[in-house]
């Protein structure tokens, strides 16, 4: 039977451990690392010039202006027509709509019927002609503006009769 050992204490066996140091590589006995928990880190932050903020300033404002300033380019329109009191125009650089002026005429007079006194348009605005396509837009009043109505015309310059019937 072996002996039995006495328990050590920790303060006994902390003493009895002799450091033996010197088979550590110097670097790692020489260094010690000293931190402050509380150490303050400056982050550089850096302050925009005069320079800097008139630049963005401009950058900001610009577009702004630009919107304020201009104005977009007004339709110019010329006259080809007045039915029933309602002027007929189209577009100043549009092409010619003389061929369409009897179903021009016709379809504005078969409006009038239905859209009469207060309802009737104050004008309408012709365009198209090519591909057998005519678009005319009646432009009522601003306070029946709900009224207004755009109506594309697909016909055969042959079968004119039968357009806005």
């Amino acid at each position: 039977n072996e002996p039995e050992e006495e328990p050590l204490l920790a303060s006994e066996s902390i003493q009895d451990i002799d450091a033996d140091t010197t088979s550590l590589p110097e670097e790692t006995t020489s260094q010690t690392v000293t931190t402050d928990p509380l150490a303050k880190v400056k982050i550089g932050k850096e302050k925009l010039t005069l320079q800097s903020k008139l630049m963005l300033v401009v950058a900001l404002f610009l577009p702004i202006l630009a919107l304020l300033l201009t104005s977009p380019a007004q339709s110019k329109f010329k006259q080809i027509a007045v039915y029933n009191n309602i002027v007929v125009n189209t577009p100043i650089n549009h092409p010619d709509l003389n061929k369409w002026l009897p179903s021009i005429e016709k379809c504005v007079k078969k409006y009038n019927e239905s859209h009469t006194g207060e309802l009737a348009p104050k004008q309408v605005i012709a365009t198209g002609g090519q591909n057998n396509q005519l678009v005319l837009n009646y432009i009522h009043s601003s306070e029946f503006s709900g009224e207004n109505v755009t109506l594309r015309i697909l016909a055969n310059q042959d079968d004119l009769a039968n357009v806005c019937k």
